[in-house]
C-alpha cells in the first residue's frame, strides 16, 4: 500500500507542477546518462505489455493493496492512469503503448473488482458537480453505470471483458485466489 501511496504522490505532485522540464529539455541532456524514458522501452508488443501488467496487478504484494483502494472508492481510471505512467516514467513503455494499454488495464482493474464482488467508481466525479446522488442515479443506493457514464460524457463500458483481454489473461484472473477465501500455509 506504501508503495501505491507514494506512487500517487508522486504521480500528483508531477501533474499539478510548474517545475517541470521545458519541452525540448532531453535534447540538451548527456547522452551519456539517459532518464528511463529517453532509453527504448522494455515493451514494444501489446501482448506481451499486458501479460506485464496482469502479473503487476495480482502479484500477491499489489493485489490486497488494490482492492482496498478501489474498494475506498478510488476511481479505475484514475488508478490506470497512474499504473501506466509509473511505467512510462521507468521506461518499461512508451507512450503509443501507454495509449494502447489504457482500455485493457482498466478492464483488468474493473474484472478484479468484479471477483471481489463489489462496484468499483470508474471516473472521479466533477469537482463543480451540484448534483445530489440521488439525481445522479436514480433512487437511493442503486448506482446505474451506464447512466452515470452517458451523464458524465463518457464511453460506456457495454463490452464484457472477454472481448478485450486475451483469453489466457481471463483464465489467470479466474484462477486468481478470492481475497474472502482462508489463508493458505506456506510450507517452509
Amino acid at each position: 500500500m506504501a508503495e501505491i501511496d507514494e506512487d500517487l504522490a508522486l504521480y500528483e505532485k508531477n501533474r499539478f507542477s510548474f517545475n517541470r522540464p521545458i519541452p525540448g529539455q532531453s535534447l540538451t541532456n548527456d547522452p551519456d546518462n539517459p532518464m528511463a524514458f529517453e532509453k527504448p522501452p522494455e515493451f514494444t508488443n501489446l501482448d506481451d505489455a499486458i501479460e506485464y501488467f496482469f502479473a503487476t496487478i495480482v502479484d500477491e504484494d499489489n493485489h490486497p493493496n488494490i482492492i482496498s483502494l478501489l474498494r475506498s472508492g478510488f476511481p479505475i481510471m484514475d488508478l490506470t492512469e497512474i499504473i501506466l505512467y509509473n511505467a512510462f516514467v521507468e521506461g518499461k513503455i512508451n507512450p503509443d503503448l501507454l495509449l494502447l494499454l489504457a482500455e485493457p488495464v482498466a478492464y483488468m482493474l474493473i474484472y478484479i473488482t468484479d471477483m471481489a464482488m463489489f462496484d468499483p467508481v470508474i471516473i472521479r466525479p466533477d469537482e463543480d458537480d451540484t448534483m445530489t446522488t440521488e439525481e445522479r442515479f436514480g433512487k437511493a443506493n442503486e448506482f446505474d453505470l451506464e447512466a452515470s457514464m452517458k451523464q458524465a460524457g463518457k464511453a460506456d463500458f457495454d463490452k464484457d471483458p472477454t472481448e478485450v483481454l486475451p483469453p489466457d489473461i481471463i483464465d489467470k484472473l479466474q484462477q486468481a485466489p478470492s481475497l474472502l477465501a482462508a489463508p493458505q500455509e506456506t510450507a517452509q
